[in-house]
């Protein structure tokens, strides 16, 4: 993130230095000789003798009182038009008076008490033309305790409009421009040190570097006129400087903790000790100075060390050690250049050490501002993550896991808004997986796991609205519907559970299991006012269905729990056909392709059933009679069942012999006629060709002809052992041609028509 910040820097340094050197121009062009409205008083005597009136340094035997004269003609004057004006700019004393041929037109500075600071004022004083003689004179008497002299900028007389444009250029760039620096450098520093007290994040020593910028603020005001201050300039100087030495040392205490260097805070401190030496023995401006100018380069050695420190880090925080570096570099360059200037006592055009520091301190601000903001923004981010970590354990309480579906406890949550969102009339699905804890034992729990996850995917594509659909409580699913229309209802019901029957990742998941559904439906307000009694009732709908074979939709009423007591018959049948789920799993063991036969076989049945229009129990023996039509192949040697070529005359012999093996196998524990019809029947043929009892046309036993065309056509489009499958097409052409001599007719119709032709249920939610 320090990138940006490094980049916005670079671009306000480059804003500064083109205002720099725009000023430059400025002054240059303004002063220059060829400006005939200007007239340049560059010949000067002090105390009577001839001089430059360049800037000096002055000593101990230095005279401070000075008298600054200069003449000019009266013709000088022909090409200035308008009232004159005498332009003086950044004249080093600590007070001056004007007089123009010894009338005073002016002074700057407090002349009682010395105490103000004036070397970077610019004034004009207005004097009248009738003043002037043929020769006239401009006297300055000045008072200076530690420098004196006039900057490289020279001492004009121009009228009015022309000193108007300057000073207010000078001005502006010079003076006015340094209240505004001082003024915005104090209060973002302070907004900082506000952001970062409001963050406990931060460490303590990462608030020094906007202390430091606070501290190098005041030192500003060294930059700017002062015209009374309550206490002498000497005071007011050592004030600035200790600032100016405090703010490097704090920035270099908080330099060296970050990046873990103690020899930063041991220049800093040096730092520190070097100006409260100087304070304590300057008695003067003139020996203060001199101490200063050396103490500066100190100054330079701890922003040296900034630049090392960061560079060593480079590899680790690219442009934050790059934006370091730049600002430090922005004090060493224009401040190396000054303290050239003060030793050989030269006062440049413009002091380029406030725009050096200035630049400085934006850049630790700029760093200080983005290390706050990078605190915050991992505050927001750990106050996001936190968020979603509530939302996510929010919806773990209310979001079944397996399937993503609410659950129970979200279910009884919303009741009531479910009751105002339908009107105050709805339905109640219950549905529950048939047979579902035989699937669990005998192909484990996470093929449990998967069914559910299909069945719950086939159930959500029904519903839009997933505030209608929950996982109630283990295989057990709720779902409500806005309608109580007994038609509608049952026919949504079954859009629901023919689906089921038809998934071939169930069927991969549920071996030869048959993967079902049944549904129990109560109605609000018409069966029950109670949630607890809705669910009764669409609980006992569904289990009726159960146990009268599963795979059924159920509508309660209130005769239904009598019935149940009626139907003990089918409560036989249930537990029968989990006894022959179990015991047709040994078919498996056997070959695991008779198995996965088995199951299809089964589930073509009992779509044939269905457009058959057979009732429950018909229904259920032909499920138990398609599971177990080829357990004879149980008799059979291994070297038969898995060989891979034709059989001869001997072995298929024995192999038509698997009907009446498994007939003789399961009459020990099924008496039903027709459950037995189809192990021993399914071979026959419609034409009386079959085996083994050449039965012929109706002779054979409707659901052992239904079973034929099943089986028939699932081996055709399968693989076994001496040949590879054929297509769907080509075996529908098989039945087709064998209609009448083979299969039953209209069975076939059936089978070809109706059952291989998916239909399709529109998605109601």
């Amino acid at each position: 993130m320090y990138k940006k910040a490094f980049y916005i820097y670079i671009n306000l340094i480059l804003l500064l230095v083109i205002t720099v050197l725009f000023t430059y121009i400025f002054i240059r062009s303004e002063f220059s000789a060829q400006n005939d409205e200007i007239l340049i008083l560059d010949q000067f005597k002090v105390n009577g003798v001839e001089d430059e009136l360049k800037y000096r340094n002055l000593t101990q035997e230095s005279e401070k009182f000075n008298v600054i004269e200069t003449t000019f003609e009266k013709s000088e004057l022909e090409n200035i038009n308008g009232s004159l004006e005498l332009l003086i700019p950044k004249l080093s004393a600590n007070w001056y008076k004007v007089k123009m041929n010894d009338v005073l037109i002016g002074s700057v500075g407090n002349d009682k008490t010395n105490a103000s600071s004036i070397w970077n004022a610019i004034h004009t004083f207005t004097f009248d033309k009738s003043q002037i003689k043929d020769l006239n004179t401009v006297t300055i008497e000045a008072y200076s305790d530690y420098k004196f002299g006039k900057s490289v900028l020279p001492i004009v007389i121009t009228n009015s409009e022309s000193s108007y444009k300057i000073i207010m250029f000078l001005r502006l760039f010079l003076t006015d421009f340094n209240y505004v620096l001082l003024g915005i450098l104090f209060a973002i520093s302070l907004y900082i040190l506000f952001l970062m007290s409001t963050t406990t994040e931060l460490r303590n020593f990462e608030r020094l570097i906007p202390v430091g910028v606070l501290l190098l603020s005041i030192n500003i005001l060294d930059y700017t006129p002062i015209y009374y201050m309550p206490f002498s300039l000497l005071t007011f100087r050592k004030l600035v400087f200790l600032c100016l030495y405090l703010a490097t040392a704090c920035i270099s205490f908080g330099f060296s903790y970050a990046y873990k260097k103690k020899l930063l805070k041991i220049l800093g401190i040096l730092l520190v000790l070097s100006i409260l030496i100087a304070i304590v023995f300057s008695p003067d401006m003139i020996t203060f100075k001199k101490f200063y100018v050396w103490i500066n380069l100190g100054l330079m050695v701890n922003v040296i060390g900034w630049i090392i420190v960061a560079l060593q880090d480079i590899k680790t925080n690219k442009y934050q050690s790059l934006l370091i570096s730049v600002a430090g570099f922005s004090v060493i360059v224009p401040g190396i250049y000054e303290i050239i200037l003060l030793i050989l006592g030269i006062d440049p055009v413009l002091k380029i050490s406030i725009y050096g520091m200035l630049s400085c301190a934006v850049g630790l601000l700029i760093l200080s501002f983005y290390k706050y903001f990078n605190y915050q923004k991992n505050i927001y981010t750990q106050s996001i993550l936190l968020e979603k970590e509530k939302e996510l354990l929010g919806k773990t309480l209310i979001t079944d896991e397996l399937t993503n579906m609410y659950n129970h406890r979200y279910f009884h949550e919303q009741y009531s808004k479910i009751i105002e969102n339908t009107n105050n009339s709805f339905s109640l699905l219950y549905i529950d997986i048939d047979k579902f804890t035989l699937i669990n034992e005998k192909f484990g729990y996470s093929i449990g796991d998967e069914v559910i996850k299909e069945i719950s995917c086939i159930l959500q594509s029904k519903f839009t609205d997933k505030l209608k659909l929950f996982r109630y409580v283990g295989d057990n699913f709720i779902a409500i519907m806005d309608s109580t229309e007994e038609e509608e209802i049952i026919r949504f019901a079954d859009s629901i559970r023919l689906p089921v029957i038809e998934s071939e990742t169930l069927k991969k998941c549920a071996g030869f299991f048959p993967a079902t559904i049944s549904i129990g439906i109560s109605r609000f307000p018409e069966d029950a006012f109670d949630l607890r009694m809705l669910i009764y009732c669409s609980e006992k709908a569904a289990r009726f269905a159960k146990m009268t074979g599963g795979n059924k939709v159920n509508l309660f009423n209130t005769s239904l729990i009598s019935l149940m007591d009626q139907e003990k018959d089918s409560i036989k049948k249930g537990m029968l056909t989990d006894f022959v789920c179990t015991f047709a799993s040994a078919i498996d063991l056997k070959d695991c392709y008779t198995g996965k036969h088995s199951e299809e076989v089964c589930r073509l049945s009992m779509l044939i059933a269905e457009k058959l229009g057979l009732n429950e129990n018909e229904k259920h023996d032909l499920m138990i009679g398609g599971m177990l039509h080829d357990i004879g192949k149980l008799g059979v040697p291994d070297s038969i069942i898995l060989k891979d070529g034709p059989l001869n005359n001997e072995e298929y012999s024995i192999i038509k012999n698997h009907p009446i093996y498994g007939y003789d196998m399961i009459k020990q524990f099924i008496q039903d006629k027709k459950m037995l019809s189809c192990i021993r029947s399914h071979h026959e043929r419609y034409d009386g060709r079959g085996y083994p009892d050449r039965l012929s046309g109706t002779e054979i036993p409707l659901l052992a002809r239904i079973i034929t065309v099943a089986d028939s056509y699932h081996a055709m489009v399968s693989n076994r052992p001496y040949r590879k499958s054929l297509s769907k097409e080509i075996a529908i052409l098989e039945l087709i041609k064998n209609k009448g001599t083979q299969f039953d007719p209209k069975i076939v119709d059936i089978m070809v028509e109706a059952v291989l032709i998916e239909p399709r249920v529109e998605q109601v939610g």
